[in-house]
C-alpha cells in the first residue's frame, strides 16, 4: 500500500490499544533480565504511582505493600532529566506519563519521584524487562512537518540515514533542524495536537490487513492540518511524519482533510502500529531520559 494521506475510508477499527511502545528503541546498556537481576524492593498488585520526597521525618512513600507481594523481588530502575534540571511539576509530570505506559506491561509496577530527584521504575521480574524498560522511557516526541519551508527548499530528502544500530540505509533525513523548521513554520502539528489514537486496519491490495495508527485531532489541529494538506495537495506535495528522531513515513497529501482524521500509514507490523498508538496516547515525556548507573 503507497503511503498517502487522504481522508479515512473503509478502515475496520479493531479499538483502542493501549500497548505501550516506539518505533525507534534507545538501547539501554543495564539488564535487568529476570529474577537474578532483580533489585530487592518489594512492590505491589494495585500499585500506583507514588512520589518519594525528602522530608524533616525521612521519606514519604504513598504506596503500600500488599501481604501477597511481600516477598516478590522486583526489577528497579533510575532515570534521570538527560541535560537539564527539570522543575518538580516537570517530574510529577513525566511521572503520569510513565505510569501510563507501564500500566499495559504491568499492574504491579510503580513509577516513584526519589528523593534525589530521580524518577525510579519498578517492574515484576520478566524475560523481557530490558524491553520493557526501554519502551517506556522512550520519549514519544511526534511532528508533522511540511515538504517544503518558506523559502521554497526541501526540509527532507532521500539521503543515506544512519540507523540506531549504527548500520546505514538510503531513505528519507531531515535536511534542516527541528529548531530551524520549528522557526520556519515548518512543523504542521505535534503532539500536542492529537486528542487521541488507535490502531485499525486497511485492506492491502493483496488482501492482507494492514496496520495504521488512527489520528483524531485537536480543535486547534484540525484546522491547522485542513491548512497544511490543501496548500500540499494544491503543489503535489508529501507531509512528513516524524517520531523520535527519524522520520517514520513521507506519504503524499492525496486531498485537504478537513475533519480533523487522517492516519499513519507505512508501519511495519501490529506490534509497531500498537507501540505508536500507545505513545501518542500517554503523552510525550517532557525531556529525554538517561538511566543513572552505579558509579
Amino acid at each position: 500500500m503507497p503511503d498517502s494521506i487522504e481522508p479515512q475510508e473503509k478502515l475496520r477499527k479493531t479499538g483502542r490499544i493501549a500497548a505501550a511502545a516506539v518505533i525507534l528503541l534507545i538501547l539501554l546498556i543495564a539488564g535487568c533480565g529476570g529474577v537474578n537481576n532483580a533489585a530487592g524492593s518489594s512492590g505491589s498488585k494495585d500499585s500506583k504511582k507514588h512520589t518519594e520526597k525528602e522530608t524533616e521525618g525521612g521519606h514519604e512513600n504513598a504506596s503500600a505493600n500488599s501481604e501477597d507481594a511481600e516477598d516478590q523481588q522486583f526489577c528497579r530502575k533510575e532515570f534521570r532529566a538527560a541535560g537539564k534540571t527539570p522543575s518538580s511539576s516537570e517530574m510529577d509530570q513525566a511521572a503520569e506519563i510513565l505510569e501510563k505506559r507501564l500500566k499495559f506491561y504491568s499492574d504491579q509496577g510503580s513509577v516513584s519521584v526519589t528523593a534525589a530527584e530521580t524518577l525510579a521504575i519498578e517492574i515484576p521480574p520478566e524475560d523481557d524487562a530490558d524491553e520493557i524498560f526501554e519502551k517506556v522511557t522512550e520519549r514519544g516526541e511526534l511532528f508533522f512537518i511540511s515538504q517544503t519551508g518558506t523559502d521554497g527548499r526541501d526540509n527532507y530528502s532521500m539521503q543515506e540515514v544512519q540507523a540506531a544500530d549504527g548500520d546505514a540505509f538510503y531513505g528519507y533525513d531531515l535536511t534542516r533542524s527541528l529548531e530551524e523548521l520549528e522557526a520556519d513554520g515548518s512543523v504542521i502539528l505535534s503532539g500536542s495536537d492529537i486528542a487521541a489514537a488507535e490502531t485499525v486496519f486497511q485492506s492491502g491490495t493483496d488482501g492482507s490487513m494492514q496496520p495504521l495508527v488512527s489520528l483524531e485531532l485537536t480543535e486547534t489541529g484540525t484546522k491547522t492540518f485542513a491548512d497544511a494538506t490543501a496548500r500540499a495537495y494544491a503543489a503535489g506535495e508529501t507531509i512528513g511524519i516524524y517520531h523520535n528522531g527519524a522520520l517514520i513515513s513521507v506519504p503524499k497529501v492525496m486531498a485537504a482533510i478537513t475533519d480533523g482524521r487522517t492516519v499513519i500509514a507505512g508501519l511495519t507490523d501490529r506490534e509497531s502500529a500498537d507501540r505508536l498508538t500507545n505513545i501518542i496516547n500517554s503523552g510525550v515525556l517532557p525531556f529525554a531520559l538517561e538511566e543513572v548507573t552505579a558509579p
